[in-house]
């Protein structure tokens, strides 16, 4: 089963839901694939609708797996359906209960297209 590394160390965005990392946070997949969120990345944890925070709030025990799928939505190193894919298996390794596991898994494979499209746009910018 997949492994975290480190401590995880936040400081809270002034004016944002956003929060940085203040120390790196590693995960080490089922294939030994070693992905390293780096110090001074921001997150916003997992983007759920408010309707739903009774539910499934931006943090919880999955929240390192949502830091995790953040950085790899922003970075692209990996295709949207291999970093939605270690984002349930990341869920897995924090014991995130089944049904939270697969209605947070399956909510990123459905919409999590708007993310995804957003930071690929934003890297067209960049290499332009």
């Amino acid at each position: 089963m997949g492994t975290f590394k480190g401590f995880l160390i936040l400081h809270p965005m002034d004016n944002s839901s956003y929060w940085k990392v203040l120390s790196p946070l590693t995960y080490i997949t089922n294939d030994n694939i070693k992905i390293t969120v780096p110090k001074d990345f921001n997150t916003n944890f997992a983007s759920v609708p408010r309707i739903f925070w009774s539910l499934l709030p931006p943090w919880g025990r999955y929240g390192k797996a949502a830091i995790i799928h953040d950085f790899l939505y922003y970075s692209g190193i990996y295709s949207k359906k291999e970093t939605d894919l270690i984002f349930l298996e990341a869920m897995k390794s924090l014991n995130v209960v089944k049904w939270k596991r697969y209605t947070m898994y399956y909510s990123v494979k459905k919409f999590g297209f708007i993310a995804w499209n957003r930071h690929r746009k934003v890297d067209k910018l960049w290499l332009n």
